[in-house]
């Protein structure tokens, strides 16, 4: 309640809704760059492996991609 105007107050809630979208795009390259590098080691089981991305995948549907 400490701003003066309606318009003010927008201003506000709109510069705040750009960090927000410019957080969501850098946590998006990340989980891309950590799907895209994902490959399954020679000691690992396939059961493992299939957890691993689906927690990369759960991110980024998470994220609203």
């Amino acid at each position: 309640m400490h701003w003066k105007s309606a318009h003010d107050l927008w201003n506000k809630l709109k510069n705040s809704y750009k960090g927000v979208k410019k957080e969501k795009e850098v946590k998006l390259q990340f989980f891309r760059a950590q799907f895209e590098s994902l490959k399954m080691e020679e000691d690992e089981n396939i059961a493992s492996h299939f957890l691993q991305v689906g927690n990369v995948v759960n991110s980024i549907i998470g994220i609203g991609e």
